[in-house]
């Protein structure tokens, strides 16, 4: 699978469908008002690996795989993101996640969007092959100060029944202390009748 990182001090960056890709965002300064532009970027890659299931592993019920975003979530340590501490985040169907309370459930391309403090893994259009509580999971793992709130798409899948993916599944990594961004690319997959090109946002903003 692939992955992307993002972080304060490094990034991490590399692409692989049916690998990890592993993309890591930071930012050289520590200066508070850094902002989203300062961030850097590198490649990885690494086995991807679900956290359905798992420790501490909670399903996030959205009221549909189109079009909507979830309650507030809780961060369990606080998150500098741009410069702006953040401590709760929605996850939203369209392959993006907020900090804060971001309100859009249709927004398809957040990083043109007017939105901001958003990471984008996989934003466009998109509908899900699942359930909407078996498609948004979120688990933290480790120990303070280091521990990594991941939040996982399950078979996600293009709206239009004619573009792609077919099926997709993804993460988003939040590091403790460092405040490393990371989006991880598991398995992405196509169908007979999905011949479209597909046309995503992937960043931050």
């Amino acid at each position: 699978m692939e992955h992307k990182m993002y972080s304060t001090k490094s990034l991490k960056r590399s692409y692989r469908w049916a690998c990890c890709l592993v993309l890591l965002l930071g930012l050289w300064t520590t200066n508070s008002i850094a902002q989203i532009g300062s961030y850097t970027f590198a490649n990885t890659t690494d086995a991807y690996s679900t956290i359905v299931g798992g420790p501490g592993t909670v399903a996030v019920t959205l009221s549909s795989m189109d079009d909507a975003i979830s309650a507030t979530q809780t961060l369990p340590f606080t998150f500098n993101f741009g410069g702006t501490t953040a401590t709760t985040f929605r996850i939203n169907s369209n392959g993006w996640i907020g900090f804060g309370a971001p309100t859009s459930g249709s927004n398809y391309a957040s990083i043109s969007g007017t939105t901001n403090d958003v990471i984008a893994i996989f934003s466009k259009d998109l509908n899900g092959t699942l359930t909407t509580a078996t498609t948004y999971y979120v688990q933290t793992s480790g120990s303070t100060p280091s521990r990594i709130t991941k939040i996982e798409y399950v078979g996600i899948k293009a709206y239009s029944s004619t573009g792609n993916p077919a099926t997709g599944n993804c993460q988003i990594w939040l590091y403790e202390t460092s405040n490393i961004v990371e989006l991880r690319y598991g398995a992405f997959t196509t169908s007979s009748g999905r011949t479209s090109a597909t046309t995503v946002q992937v960043g931050l903003r």
